[in-house]
Formats: C-alpha cells, sequence, structure tokens
C-alpha cells in the first residue's frame, strides 16, 4: 500500500496537572490530551491534530512559558478551560529541489468550547492561521544558520478586559543557529 517514499507519522501527548501543597498559584485540575496524525507523501505532509482540555482549570504552565504541545502557534497557545481545538497542517520540504533547505508550512487551527469561569460567559472560540517559510543554509561555512519568517492571523471572542492573546495580526522574522559544544 505505501512505498518508500509513504509514511505516517504521528505524536501523541497527555498532561494531568493537579495541585498539591499550599497551593499558592491557586487551583491546578487539569488533563490534557492531544494528538497529530500525519501522512508523508515525498516532500509533502498533511496533518490532522486534536487538542481537549478537561477539568476545572486551564492547562498550567510557568509563566511566559511555552507549553509543550504540539502546536505551536505564534499567537496562541489552546489550552483554556475544557477547549477542544482541531488543527489541519501542511508542510512542503524543498529537499530534493534546488531549493534543498527550504520549508514551507501552513497550519489552520479552530478552538471551540473555551471556558473562562471569571468572564461569566459560557464558551468562547478562537482560531488561528499559520504560515512559515524557514531556510537553513544546507552546507558550506555558514551551514546550518537558518532564516524563518513567520506569519499569523489569530481572532477570539473574547472581551478585551484581562485577556492574554488579543485578536492580531502578525509577522516574525528570526535568525536561528544552534550551536555544538
Amino acid at each position: 500500500m505505501f512505498s518508500q517514499h509513504t509514511s505516517v507519522r504521528g505524536d501523541f501527548r497527555v498532561f494531568l496537572s493537579e495541585d498539591a501543597g499550599k497551593e499558592l498559584a491557586g487551583k491546578i485540575d487539569n488533563q490534557h490530551l492531544s494528538g497529530i496524525l500525519g501522512l508523508n507523501i515525498y516532500n509533502h505532509t498533511l496533518s490532522f491534530g486534536y487538542m481537549q482540555s478537561l477539568g476545572d482549570t486551564a492547562m498550567p504552565t510557568l509563566s511566559n512559558a511555552e507549553p509543550a504541545v504540539f502546536m505551536d502557534s505564534i499567537s496562541a497557545d489552546f489550552t483554556n478551560q475544557n477547549e477542544k481545538v482541531i488543527s489541519l497542517r501542511y508542510d512542503y520540504d524543498f529537499k530534493d529541489t534546488t531549493l534543498n533547505g527550504l520549508k514551507f508550512m501552513a497550519r489552520y487551527s479552530q478552538g471551540t468550547d473555551i471556558e473562562i469561569p471569571r468572564l461569566k460567559r459560557d464558551i468562547f472560540k478562537e482560531d488561528s492561521y499559520d504560515l512559515d517559510l524557514n531556510y537553513r543554509i544546507p552546507s558550506g561555512v555558514f551551514k546550518g544558520i537558518g532564516f524563518r519568517t513567520r506569519y499569523t492571523r489569530y481572532r477570539n471572542d473574547l472581551p478585551n478586559e484581562r485577556i492574554v492573546f488579543r485578536p492580531a495580526n502578525e509577522t516574525r522574522v528570526n535568525i536561528d543557529y544552534t550551536w555544538n559544544f
């Protein structure tokens, strides 16, 4: 059924979080389930992902830290209380072309059934459209230096007071290098 140029890729994660000790950060009660499954054919990968938070609180993270979920949108975490998220992603790796080192990614993610108790409304929603184009120099003196452009369009129906993620269009340009020592 599958050729040598076809593979199925997956990433499944479960986080079980509960409070202990003096509860200085408040109550913590969250079970976060996530998975993404992708079909890779030659340089193309099409993936479908699903995440869901269960419990009385959102998924806890350290202040200013990124949660360890498979969907790394630059505009949102998609880890709210009882949120259900679907994600569709397409990747293309130019490795077998004259543009070796170039990669492209497009992703749409939608979160629904968000509960934020302090806002006194039952459910909210959010969505994000992300594009990444990155190039890592594959050989020579500058091998490993990467240039990445990221664009996101993020929307939600949360009220503007006291929310972390506001609707936005954002573009970022990064220069990446991993120092091996």
